[in-house]
């Protein structure tokens, strides 16, 4: 059973559409914060590598909010689970494509 703290909200996820809503946001990183960690540090990245994957996250998710739109009979939880799941894989890959790009840069060195 979830707290009432922990179950979603609607008009919260409404009034994080406006940027400028800061008492909404504030409410929201408190909310979910937390989860947005955990799901980062199930990659088991270093302390720095998933402070960074969180912002990247929360940077991507401030943007994409504002389009999203709350369906009553789908958690919410579950599409933030898959978004940051989605932002990792994304991470990783350009990781890959970074330490590689250096790889071939040596070579023709």
């Amino acid at each position: 059973t979830r707290r009432d703290d922990e179950a979603t909200d609607p008009s919260l996820l409404r009034r994080i559409g406006d940027w400028s809503d800061h008492a909404s946001w504030l409410q929201f990183t408190r909310r979910y914060d937390a989860e947005i960690r955990a799901s980062c540090r199930s990659y088991r990245f270093d302390d720095d590598t998933t402070e960074e994957l969180c912002q990247r996250i929360w940077i991507e998710l401030a943007k994409r909010i504002q389009s999203y739109r709350y369906d009553p009979g789908k958690r919410f939880r579950g599409w933030l689970h898959r978004f940051c799941q989605s932002r990792a894989v994304d991470f990783l890959r350009q990781r890959q494509a970074d330490r590689l790009q250096g790889f071939d840069a040596a070579l023709l060195s």
